[in-house]
């Protein structure tokens, strides 16, 4: 076999390893799912192509976290682009509802990443890790930040330490909101959730412009 053909088959038998990893995860939750049982789903005998492809248990469930990031990216770029095309000047809510509606579309779309979700989100809600560490921030989220900064005075000059646990909040609330309603199962189509989804969003608005109070100024 040449080396194209080498890294080709490598390749397939990663992708393999993840979709029938993803797929028995969403089934079973991450704790029942052994590594014996991903190998022979995925019709392997060598039992070191998984250490070989991701090291471990952990690498293996944070490559398909990971996966699924880049499609949450996809979609969010895809309605931030669309939003900005838009003729009218876009309002803090527009904004904030990009970033929920993004997973909110692929929950309703997409059956395994609303299952994926339901598990991923209460992992690292449980994790005890920063929303905002787990991952390096992605280019549309980079971008959908710099736009409410300078369009929104009062956050452009709020201490950093208050934004930053604003933004902490308001991403665990979203991200606690879709799982929650991945998890149970419930609709993400029809006027039950779009309420849903408007609720949410106003809620992360009056999150994130509240005015700070002096409490809390006093201990900054």
């Amino acid at each position: 076999m040449t080396r194209a053909g080498t890294k080709s088959a490598a390749h397939a038998t990663r992708e393999k390893l993840l979709e029938v990893a993803e797929e028995l995860f969403a089934s079973r939750g991450f704790d029942a799912v052994s590594i014996r049982a991903i190998l022979r789903e995925a019709g392997l005998r060598n039992q070191s192509a998984l250490q070989y492809h991701f090291g471990d248990r952990e690498n293996l469930i944070s490559a398909i976290q990971e996966r699924r990031v880049r499609q949450l990216e996809h979609k969010r770029r895809a309605l931030l682009a669309e939003a900005l095309a838009m003729e009218r000047q876009l309002e803090f809510r527009d904004l904030c509802g990009i970033f929920v509606r993004a997973g909110f579309e692929l929950c309703r779309d997409d059956p395994s990443f609303r299952k994926l979700l339901g598990l991923l989100g209460q992992r690292l809600l449980t994790s005890g890790e920063s929303l905002l560490s787990i991952e390096p921030l992605t280019s549309s989220q980079l971008e959908l930040y710099d736009l409410i900064l300078s369009k929104y005075s009062v956050l452009a000059k709020m201490d950093k330490t208050l934004l930053r646990l604003r933004m902490e909040n308001a991403n665990a609330l979203g991200l606690q909101a879709l799982a929650r309603r991945a998890r149970a199962e419930d609709s993400f189509r029809g006027k039950r959730a779009e309420l849903f989804f408007n609720n949410l969003v106003d809620q992360l608005s009056a999150m994130m412009l509240a005015p700070s109070s002096p409490a809390s100024l006093a201990l900054l």
